[in-house]
Parts: C-alpha cells; structure tokens; sequence
C-alpha cells in the first residue's frame, strides 16, 4: 500500500495574518515591522514575501499533485473546520478512509 497524504488547508488570509503574528513573536518585531512584512513601500500586499507565498496554495498544490492523486492518495481536508469542529471533519476522515477505531 502507497503513502497516503492529508492536506489541510485554511483560509489563506487567515494563514497569512496567523504567519505575520508567528514571525513577528520569534523575531520580537512592533506593529509597524510586522506589516513590513506583507506590505510593499506602495502600500500593496507583496506576492513575493515568504509570509504571503507560503499561503498561496496555487503555487504549491501542481507540486504536489505530481506525487499524489486527489480522493486516491491525496485527501484535502477544511483547516478551518479541523480547527472549530475537528469531531465533525475527523468523522470525514474515517469515512473517506473506511477506518474503524481500535482496528
């Protein structure tokens, strides 16, 4: 049996914002440091900050749906929901995967 893979994703936005706070607590920066680091000097989100390309989940996904395959190998899972009712996708998971506890 191959590797099987789940993939949470969330909204991207919140993932960005929750990334600016996780940096800017490791690296004790101010507010103003903080928005540097998503904001460009013209005021506009900029596509090419780390913060904001690890959310960018069209960037990554060609990547990895070269190794897996979608409802064979690869399951995407709502982050969002995981995070406020992980009984009810957790629950999902079983079903998609025919799993049965204690087995």
């Amino acid at each position: 049996m191959g590797a099987k893979v789940i993939l949470t994703l969330c909204n991207p936005v919140k993932r960005t914002l929750s990334e600016v706070v996780t940096a800017a607590g490791r690296r004790n920066l101010t507010m103003q440091e903080s928005a540097e680091l998503v904001v460009n000097e013209e005021g506009e989100v900029d596509g090419l900050s780390d913060v904001v390309v690890s959310s960018m989940y069209s960037r990554h996904l060609p990547g990895w749906l070269r190794h897996f395959e979608i409802n064979s190998t690869l399951l995407v899972v709502n982050g969002d929901n995981l995070r406020m009712r992980p009984w009810k996708e957790l629950s999902r998971v079983q079903v998609r995967e025919n799993y049965v506890a204690g087995k």
